[in-house]
């Protein structure tokens, strides 16, 4: 990636650095974050700005979807403690009042469309840039999940890809984007938060769902991709390196796949009902500290050790070592796979 001085990216909680943990006052993500990322270390998108040293411009929101006009997600706010200029921002895009205890996020549309406003003042890296996009785990969820998002439209998993699409096309077109990585979906019927609340025939249907999303996704990306030589677009198959991880678990050195890194008990259970006595891994170095969960948990196990490799940070988001992964994977497309005829 020595070629490149930016990283611009967009996307949900795959990719916020703290805008939802500002928004929320906190609340969002769970206790024993990194820098209000979801997981316990940085991002990918962290790792990779650090490793090239790329300015690292960032729009992703926890919780977003492809486009609100369709779902929107909504998170936690707190109003007293959400006053810096990044989160008055966001909440600048949305119908917010003191009120309400939960907003909308800003979507990726809305996102790109933000950033345009600043990349016609400021283009002069436009050949220098990498553009990626991280979402629609949110969008497929939220018929499942409908607490935490606002349905508008009738779901429908092609008009989502298409929906991603037509976001790369903005790219294309308001900013002239030569270079593009858009993730597909990660493996969620492997979820530890799924394999929990889901019996297998539920988790079967997740997959069949994903991999549906992900066929139609290519499919957008090629037809768009094809329409002009001068673009790289590029779908980072998430799914095929998780699933790979999960399959090899040894190879990569992981702790068994199911559990995660670390959990907030205080939010599953009443601290009366269950006291918990561990430590977070950044503050315990022993590795003898190992406190099993509550017979709730199905053999998911709290772990506290610094230097072992999890997969998961929580039910749904990934621990710093699975960031690592995908930073290098993003590096490999960047270098190996950009200007190639067999990118999608």
């Amino acid at each position: 990636m020595e070629n490149f001085t930016h990283i611009v990216v967009f996307g949900d909680s795959g990719a916020d650095i703290g805008k939802v943990h500002k928004i929320s006052g906190g609340k969002s993500p769970l206790p024993g974050n990194y820098k209000g990322r979801y997981s316990n270390g940085p991002l990918w998108c962290d790792i990779l700005a650090k490793k090239h040293k790329l300015k690292h411009i960032n729009y992703a929101h926890g919780n977003a979807t492809i486009n609100n006009e369709i779902v929107s997600g909504l998170v936690p706010y707190s109003p007293k403690k959400s006053q810096t200029s990044d989160v008055s921002s966001s909440l600048n895009e949305l119908d917010t009042t003191k009120e309400q205890e939960l907003v909308e996020v800003p979507c990726v549309k809305q996102q790109i469309l933000k950033y345009t406003k600043f990349y016609n003042k400021n283009n002069s890296y436009r050949d220098l840039t990498l553009y990626v996009i991280f979402a629609g785990t949110n969008d497929v969820t939220a018929p499942v999940h409908s607490k935490m998002y606002n349905i508008k439209e009738p779901f429908d998993l092609k008009r989502i890809a298409n929906e991603t699409s037509k976001c790369v096309r903005l790219l294309l077109d308001k900013c002239d984007a030569k270079y593009i990585v858009v993730f597909n979906l990660r493996p969620r019927e492997d979820f530890p938060g799924f394999i929990k609340m889901y019996n297998d025939k539920q988790r079967d249907d997740l997959r069949e769902e994903t991999l549906e999303y992900n066929k139609e996704l290519k499919k957008a990306l090629t037809s768009l991709s094809s329409e002009s030589e001068r673009q790289n677009v590029w779908v980072y198959d998430i799914y095929k390196r998780l699933k790979n991880m999960k399959k090899n678990a040894s190879m990569y050195g992981l702790v068994e796949p199911v559990e995660i890194c670390e959990l907030d008990f205080r939010r599953m259970y009443k601290r009366e009902e269950i006291k918990l006595d561990y430590y977070m891994a950044e503050t315990k170095k022993d590795s003898e500290n190992i406190r099993p969960g509550p017979p709730e948990l199905d053999g998911i196990t709290l772990r506290n050790e610094e230097n072992r490799r999890f997969m998961w940070w929580d039910y749904f988001h990934l621990a710093k070592y699975s960031q690592e992964i995908v930073a290098n994977d993003i590096g490999a497309i960047v270098d190996l796979g950009f200007g190639s005829k067999s990118r999608l």
